[in-house]
């Protein structure tokens, strides 16, 4: 990717943050972190004059489009505008809208886009699972790595004996 891509990609982001009329915080972060990504490597305007381009409409996704030379540049923008768009966990209508525009300006393939589109809700719906759900746990943490029980509080050490720890009684595990 070169300079001219990477403002592409980043033009693409704010326009889809743009899509419904309004952005959200989520949305904000999305192309903030996008911004200092790139602009690290890259040399970029600032997010400021991007963003003010976008907001009074003088730059489209024709523009935008436009400096996406390579197939992975055009992806890249497309599956980033798919992450701002659902940033706050739904798309709206008007963000699909933008984002068929999209596939079609940035001539993405169909199945690959909703393909891309459907594995990315997927994720959004796996990280607003509740922490109960079945499957939580594969999302959250490995199981390897689960917090151990805390030490067991100072005191006489416990006796040995027909009852062993705690007395006889069993503890349950913690979600039974």
């Amino acid at each position: 990717m070169n300079e001219n891509e990477a403002q592409g990609v980043l033009t693409i982001a704010l326009l889809a943050a743009l899509a419904d009329g309004r952005t959200g915080a989520e949305e904000r972060e999305q192309v903030r972190s996008l911004f200092e990504s790139l602009s690290a490597e890259y040399d970029l305007p600032s997010l400021s004059g991007l963003q003010q381009r976008a907001v009074l409409k003088q730059v489209t996704v024709d523009d935008a489009a436009s400096l996406l030379t390579s197939e992975d540049a055009r992806r890249m923008a497309f599956e980033i505008a798919v992450c701002v768009a659902d940033a706050d966990g739904k798309t709206s209508d008007a963000e699909q809208a933008f984002l068929d525009t999209l596939e079609t300006k940035l001539s993405i393939a169909h199945d690959e886009a909703v393909d891309f589109e459907n594995r990315a809700y997927e994720l959004v719906d796996e990280d607003d699972a509740p922490l109960d759900a079945p499957g939580a746990e594969s999302v959250l943490a490995p199981a390897a790595v689960a917090t151990p029980p805390p030490p067991p509080p100072p005191g006489p050490a416990p006796q040995t004996g027909t009852q062993g720890r705690g007395g006889g009684q069993q503890r349950q595990k913690v979600g039974q």
